[in-house]
């Protein structure tokens, strides 16, 4: 199912895709009509359609993190569309892994993201287009796990759930370090942001504070 939902300049449309219904987020500048994805997993025929229903550019595609439920359509729209997908440096091995880990958690094949740009410094703003977007840091989930900030708006991919810490049962995971992570975020942005996760429903920042002040961190 497709959820649209409109922050001035930009719309925004999650899709709950693939075994474990990762969001899959197509971000679009309404009034360029340039577009990237965020996180695709799923049926990458359906996500290209949703691209092209529109005439919408697509300018690239961006991963929070490596694990396979939010890459496995990369490779396909990859070829389709001919754009790079970015991610941080150090989920370079997480990303070569996901056919392994996909066939041994799902049962089925995913292929290699292609055209990859991997980036090293957290913070930094990336281009897309005459777009920008902000990337911040919230390693523990994965050791290069961040987020994408558009004005009013964050991709928090499994870091931060709704009313949840992501999962840090993973070998490369670290719960304190994502914990000190969240807060750190939390506390930095504007209150009305909306927060769209990797699994599960947005919520706000405004949210999240509370739901923090509640909850015991270790």
């Amino acid at each position: 199912m497709v959820i649209p939902s409109d922050f001035g300049a930009y719309h925004i449309e999650r899709v709950a895709v693939g075994d474990f219904k990762s969001n899959t987020y197509l971000v679009r500048h309404a009034p360029s009509a340039q577009a990237i994805l965020i996180d695709p997993g799923g049926d990458p025929r359906a996500i290209g359609d949703l691209v092209e229903r529109d005439g919408l550019s697509l300018h690239g595609i961006f991963l929070t993190h490596g694990h396979f439920d939010h890459l496995s359509a990369v490779a396909a729209l990859n070829e389709r569309f001919g754009v790079p997908c970015c991610a941080h440096e150090a989920e370079r091995q997480l990303i070569r892994r996901a056919p392994t880990y996909a066939l041994r958690l799902a049962g089925h094949a995913v292929e290699v993201p292609r055209k990859l740009q991997l980036f090293e410094a957290a913070t930094q703003i990336l281009k897309w287009g005459d777009q920008e977007v902000r990337v911040l840091p919230v390693a523990g989930h994965t050791p290069g796990s961040v987020c994408y900030a558009l004005a009013g708006v964050i991709f928090t991919g499994d870091a931060l759930l709704y009313r949840h810490f992501g999962p840090t049962d993973y070998p490369d995971s670290d719960r304190q370090q994502l914990q000190k992570a969240v807060k750190l975020l939390i506390e930095s942005l504007p209150e009305e942001t909306v927060i769209f996760p990797g699994h599960g429903r947005p919520w706000s920042v405004s949210e999240a504070r509370t739901w923090l002040s509640e909850t015991d961190i270790d």
